[in-house]
């Protein structure tokens, strides 16, 4: 009786589980053959939505208007900070502008929480960490999606990222070298400890070498330059906060991953407020920028972002500095795949 009992739960459990991978399949066939992942929000611009790893998916999609199917063109995945979300970063960052000047397409995936949006970097930041999402699966089924939907240049994907999201690019990064042409970051680390209670991680060795821009300010507080956690006045919160690595420790890692010549060319520009260290002759190519923001806070430096107290006091008005967008680009086209 025992057995037979024990047969029926596992027949029961075989047919749930084959019904929900139906289900899901049918689902997501329904999605492609009726458009509910390509809404069209205006001329150039449009909203897509998967399923994936049990949750809803968004992010948005930007066509250039020389965009004619004929031509492949490149692909930048942009990656917004925590508790953004892919519109706001489309705007503030005016990534669109470059995109419609050059002709490259640019996507904008959302992190998956509903509130505190963020990605899961392996060490930070929020619900997406502490749950685990598979934002690594999900980035790369993107990429797959655009590139059979659009002529896209194989040689030419890059990812970039802010803060959380450019925490998110270095661990894409890292797991996926071969998938990508190169990387920009501003205002992320490659790694440190979630809390006191944890132990360091780091992102993963990449398979390949890869090119890498970093921006990053002297005076974020948001991540430190020096590494180590925010300010934070509650002695109760203080122990549960993320504590970085250096930007130093993050430029160090890929020097010397990618084989480059351990010391930079530094150049001082923008009237003295922004220091350069380019190291340069990495394997295939490869080299590593920083942009040291001389009193910059945590910022998408020359991004429109809305002036007031707030911004303010994370440190000087970076607007008349650098544009972070131009030379992201300008380092993305001098760098196909090889």
């Amino acid at each position: 009786m025992k057995k037979k009992l024990i047969l029926v739960i596992v027949i029961i459990t075989l047919l749930i589980v084959a019904s929900i991978s139906i289900a899901k399949e049918t689902s997501e066939k329904k999605n492609e053959e009726f458009g509910f992942d390509n809404i069209t929000i205006s001329r150039d611009n449009r909203f897509c939505l998967m399923f994936f790893d049990w949750r809803i998916r968004t992010y948005l999609i930007h066509i250039p208007p020389s965009y004619d199917g004929e031509t492949a063109v490149p692909l930048v995945i942009l990656l917004h900070s925590y508790g953004n979300n892919g519109r706001l970063f489309s705007i503030r960052s005016e990534m669109n502008i470059k995109a419609d000047e050059e002709g490259f397409i640019v996507v904008y995936p959302n992190g998956a929480t509903l509130r505190d949006k963020g990605w899961n970097a392996g060490f930070c930041c929020g619900p997406a960490m502490r749950q685990n999402v598979d934002d690594l699966g999900f980035i790369k089924s993107v990429i797959e999606k655009t590139k059979k939907r659009y002529n896209i240049d194989t040689n030419r994907i890059y990812v970039a990222g802010f803060s959380n999201g450019g925490m998110m690019t270095y661990r894409f990064a890292s797991e996926f070298s071969e998938e990508i042409a190169a990387i920009a970051v501003a205002g992320g680390q490659i790694g440190g400890n979630i809390s006191d209670f944890r132990g360091l991680w780091v992102i993963p060795e990449p398979s390949e070498p890869l090119p890498v821009i970093i921006f990053h300010g002297t005076n974020d507080t948001v991540v430190p330059y020096g590494g180590g956690r925010r300010p934070c006045d509650n002695p109760f919160e203080r122990p549960f906060l993320p504590i970085y690595l250096s930007i130093n420790e993050s430029v160090s890692f890929w020097v010397e991953h990618n084989k480059c010549d351990p010391d930079p060319e530094i150049n001082i520009i923008a009237d003295g407020h922004v220091v350069t260290r380019t190291y340069k002759n990495g394997t295939n190519g490869s080299e590593v920028i920083l942009y040291t923001v001389l009193d910059g806070g945590h910022w998408w430096f020359g991004g429109a972002w809305l002036r007031s107290t707030l911004f303010e006091k994370r440190g000087n008005d970076p607007f008349k500095y650098i544009s972070a967008t131009d030379i992201i680009w300008e380092f993305f086209e001098q760098h196909p795949k090889k």
